[in-house]
């Protein structure tokens, strides 16, 4: 099934051409911080290590942190060509273990990632951080039985 292609209005920059299913995502994302407005017009090239380190962190309420943190130092071999701006967002995406560098000490951040290198960040995401703030019940009682019927607040008189 072929995606219906719309076009996108994001004020000051002009038109850009999407599936349709990706509207709802870019605006999330712009609404909340995680990419810029400017940078909506690339979201179809593949993604540079050093922008996901980025958008990673923002998408993690990191921003303060980042920003604290552009001028210390990295452990990659190839650190001074992270472009200014975004070396703060590197640390931190290293520092919580959500990224790595290569093996030969390089972190290579003008390489674009792979499905695979994507998939190990988003689930660095999940597994140490997410599951992290998942709440702790064990202080609560529990019951055991079938619900027969549910009652809303919204119905009660």
């Amino acid at each position: 099934m072929k995606q219906k292609k719309i076009f996108y209005q994001v004020k000051s920059i002009g038109s850009f051409e999407f599936d349709e299913w990706a509207v709802g995502y870019i605006d999330i994302a712009i609404t909340e911080n995680i990419i810029d407005e400017g940078a909506v017009g690339n979201l179809n090239a593949a993604a540079k290590r050093y922008k996901i380190a980025k958008y990673v962190v923002r998408a993690l309420g990191m921003e303060d942190e980042a920003q604290d943190h552009m001028d210390s130092e990295l452990p990659f071999k190839d650190a001074k060509n992270i472009p200014n701006g975004y070396s703060g967002y590197v640390y931190i995406a290293y520092d919580l273990g959500l990224i790595n560098g290569f093996p030969n000490g390089m972190y290579q951040p003008f390489k674009p990632a792979t499905r695979a290198e994507m998939a190990v960040i988003l689930t660095n995401v999940d597994e140490d951080l997410i599951s992290d703030t998942t709440p702790d019940y064990s202080d609560y009682d529990t019951y055991t039985g079938v619900i027969e019927t549910l009652d809303s607040d919204e119905n009660r008189n």
